[in-house]
């Protein structure tokens, strides 16, 4: 429900409550931050439970963010996507 393309800050916002209304986190741990220049690289596991389904996602993911003036300006967010399509039962 929330695999899209998100622009701008109201649109960022929509993704992150999106994602809260959409699952149940139960463990969200990062593992390494890594940085270069303007870039962030988060790696990490997730057990997430889709609150449409009961269904769980295990995953591990990446995100990446590209800061500009002190603020995300790109968030890229990289995990099993078959998990989550399971889960979700779409």
């Amino acid at each position: 429900p929330y695999a899209d393309f998100y622009d701008g800050m109201e649109e960022a916002r929509r993704f992150f409550e999106t994602v809260l209304a959409s699952v149940d986190i139960h463990v969200f741990d990062t593992q390494e931050f890594l940085s270069d220049g303007d870039k962030v690289v988060v790696t990490g596991v997730l057990h997430l439970t889709a609150k449409s389904t009961g269904c769980d996602i295990k995953s591990d993911f990446v995100h990446v963010i590209t800061m500009k003036d002190g603020k995300w300006s790109k968030f890229r967010d990289f995990m099993d996507t078959h998990e989550a399509v399971n889960a979700f039962g779409e």
